[in-house]
């Protein structure tokens, strides 16, 4: 991005996750805000942020303004026509009085003085001063907090910087800060006596928040490295209604200059408490960009706000979209539509889905039957869960795929995606030629198929390069036996998909996109899987929820073809569902959705294959376990984690997992520590499977009962839970 965004760190933000996310986000400065942090949390501040971020830090300075002082409540609400008065913030504060900050405002004040509490909150006149008292009136009712702002409706000359910001300067000094923010910037020589007391090399921030730094912005901007307009505090003196107006000189004079511009206050404030901005917020952050702002400033959205990532996505998105709109007609052309999931494999989300086919010309096309397998992968490619693929792989493709793990164009993919037949079956079927696809098992046309190649293979080449055998006993090298002598390659065109009972939770890859778009997720681990859910699982989905960072958790389980002895499908998905139900797992933060496809007993090709498609679903994450797609003992258990580190980046971290035990001493799922052998359980699918046939609940470690008990009730009901 060429427009850049900072985020002010506050109590929303001070955690480990967030800070992670906001520099992932490419947040290009973390704000400390002095009006609101201690002296004594300073260097702790720093030093917490510096933790787990590499991004600069910039100390806020507090400035040349008046604040509230502490209440001996949260707040308190100030009715018209009470008298109360205004003390020192260092001295006590008790009911009826307020305090204010700095200490010798007090002196300044005179008879006949209006003072603006908080924008506008309560509003209050200066009815005497004593030499030892100063009392007030209220004149409109309103709430007062603490630390709030304070406007007084009078000219009164105050120091650029405070005795605090002179102590966080030499604290910043010492710990190597670059950035420092001048608040309250009213001249240029409060920029030049700022400039004397921040170390040599610091990049000075001069805040535009006052009448008199409007008035001397010339000056201002040829001292500073950087302005930033904070829309908040201006409004304390100009009206609001003209404030969009100064917004737009300001910028002016600033990119004449050749000085960076910064907007700052209430960009997004609507979502410190909602998922979505509001259409005006949304409208006002892109007409800043607009006019010409070189960025934008988080303030109480991920200081304070309840959804500080989702907020600073929103900016990124909104950035993005404002920097794509400068090169083309966004409106015209839907694929700019802005997301910050990861990109579909290839760039391009594939579709091959014709919904209003001339039914009348397919049925008098050339029929060739094809399996239910091949059904699955027909309807997987038109939806776009293989892209880049468009079709069933040519010779040449196949040839790349199984020799240097790429397409022809060299774009990554591990998997041959074949349409085997018997040559015996291929004679009415000839190359350039458009053939209707029907699915043996129902008779119905799927799909149209342009017949790119027809072609015999070597049986043993292919097994030996696929599979890294030839043996039988392997049950890939058994179905390519058994499949036919040729290969048939060409684009394909999904007529219809298939019914499914599951048909819910089998969303295309576009439809998850729009889910984890509307959801706020930018990045998402997926996790792929044939079984109930156990506790060891449930471990490792928390753990990589947790280790990666990630919005949320995609269950993505495989529901195609079943061998004897597997998990039903509608079993499967009952099961997460509960777990989700149940909130055993973060709230609004698991998914599910099913994947129809079935095993190719490919191992570490298939590891990689199972990933690429979860990418094309959105996820930027993928769990792999110890023996992913693992088939007896053909393949090494590392197989997988060797081929992604050979690959390289494909678009898609791989989160590796190797075996994790049950720890009875930490009470906890765990891969080391310091307990012995005997202290530890390892948890078998085959177990616990054998628990569930027998009809007894697995111990609680290995599985919850709530899940135990639904399976067990759904055998006990005659209903399917292992395939016959």
């Amino acid at each position: 991005m060429n427009k850049k965004f900072f985020c002010t760190i506050g109590p929303a933000s001070f955690n480990k996750k967030t800070l992670c996310r906001l520099e992932e986000l490419e947040v290009s400065l973390f704000r400390i805000n002095l009006s609101h942090t201690r002296v004594e949390d300073i260097e702790k501040s720093i030093n917490f942020i510096r933790r787990y971020s590499s991004v600069p830090i910039c100390l806020d300075t507090e400035g040349a303004q008046v604040r509230t002082g502490f209440l001996s409540t949260e707040k308190k609400f100030l009715k018209e026509n009470i008298r109360l008065d205004i003390v020192e913030s260092s001295q006590t504060n008790q009911f009826g009085n307020l305090s204010l900050y700095p200490g010798f405002i007090i002196k300044e004040l005179i008879e006949g003085d209006i003072i603006n509490i908080d924008f506008d909150e309560a509003l209050i006149q200066i009815v005497s001063v004593q030499e030892d008292s100063v009392k007030a009136r209220v004149i409109s009712s309103g709430w007062v907090g603490n630390n709030k702002a304070v406007t007084i409706f009078r000219s009164i000359t105050l120091p650029p910087f405070t005795e605090k910001d002179k102590e966080a300067v030499k604290i910043g000094e010492k710990m190597g800060i670059k950035h420092f923010a001048l608040s309250f910037a009213n001249q240029g020589e409060d920029v030049s006596q700022f400039r004397q007391m921040v170390p040599k090399g610091t990049k000075i921030i001069s805040k535009i928040e006052s009448r008199s730094g409007y008035r001397n912005l010339e000056d201002i901007l040829s001292l500073s490295d950087m302005i930033l307009i904070d829309r908040g505090d201006l409004s304390r003196e100009i009206p609001i209604e003209l404030i969009p107006f100064y917004q737009k000189k300001i910028i002016k004079k600033a990119n004449q200059a050749k000085t960076p511009v910064y907007i700052a206050t209430n960009l997004l404030e609507s979502m410190t408490e909602n998922l979505y901005p509001t259409r005006a917020e949304v409208n006002d952050v892109i007409n800043a960009l607009t006019q010409g702002a070189d960025g934008l400033i988080l303030a109480g959205e991920t200081a304070i706000g309840k959804r500080p990532i989702e907020t600073a996505t929103m900016i990124v998105k909104l950035i993005k979209q404002f920097e794509l709109s400068q090169k083309d007609d966004i409106a015209d052309n839907p694929m700019h539509i802005s997301s910050l999931l990861v990109e579909p494999h290839g760039g391009v989300l594939i579709n091959r889905w014709d919904k209003q086919p001339d039914w009348d010309a397919v049925k008098k096309l050339p029929k060739l039957r094809v399996s239910n397998a091949v059904i699955m992968d027909i309807e997987q490619i038109g939806i776009g869960t293989y892209s880049p693929l468009e079709g069933f792989m040519t010779e040449e493709e196949i040839n790349t795929v199984l020799d240097s793990y790429q397409l022809p164009n060299g774009i990554i993919w591990t998997l041959p995606i074949v349409l085997q037949k018997k040559l015996s079956e291929m004679t009415h079927i000839e190359k350039g030629k458009i053939v209707a696809l029907v699915s043996e098992v129902d008779g119905d046309i799927y799909a149209t198929l342009e017949v790119e190649d027809i072609y015999k293979f070597s049986f043993e080449e292919i097994c030996q390069k696929w599979f890294g055998t030839l043996s039988l006993d392997h049950p890939g090298v058994q179905r390519l036996k058994e499949s036919g002598d040729c290969f048939v390659g060409g684009k394909i065109t999904l007529l219809k998909r298939r019914k499914s009972v599951s048909k819910i939770y089998e969303l295309r890859p576009e439809e998850l996109r729009h889910i984890f778009d509307n959801k706020g997720w930018s990045r998402v681990v997926g996790f792929h899987t044939r079984n109930v859910i156990h506790r060891g699982h449930e471990a490792i989905q928390k753990m990589a929820l947790s280790q990666t960072h990630c919005d949320g958790l995609l269950i993505s389980p495989v529901i195609g073809e079943k061998k004897r002895g597997d998990f039903s499908a509608e079993i499967l998905l009952q099961g997460y569902q509960l777990m989700i139900d149940k909130e055993f797992f973060p709230q609004n933060r698991v998914f599910i959705s099913a994947f129809s496809t079935y095993s190719r007993y490919s191992g570490a090709r298939e590891a990689i294959f199972t990933a690429l498609c979860r990418k094309n679903f959105g996820c930027s994450h993928f769990i792999v376990g110890r023996d992913h797609t693992g088939v007896g003992n053909f393949y090494a258990p590392n197989g997988a984690q060797k081929l992604f580190e050979s690959l390289g980046d494909i678009g898609i971290k791989p989160v590796f997992f190797d075996e994790i035990k049950y720890c009875f001493k930490c009470e906890e799922y765990v891969s080391v520590c310091g307990h012995s052998a005997s202290d530890k359980g390892f948890i078998s699918g085959t177990q616990v499977r054998q628990h569930l046939v027998d009809g007894e609940h697995p111990p609680s470690w290995m599985m919850r009962k709530e899940v135990s008990e639904l399976v067990i009730e759904y055998n006990k009901s005659g209903q399917e839970v292992f395939v016959a």
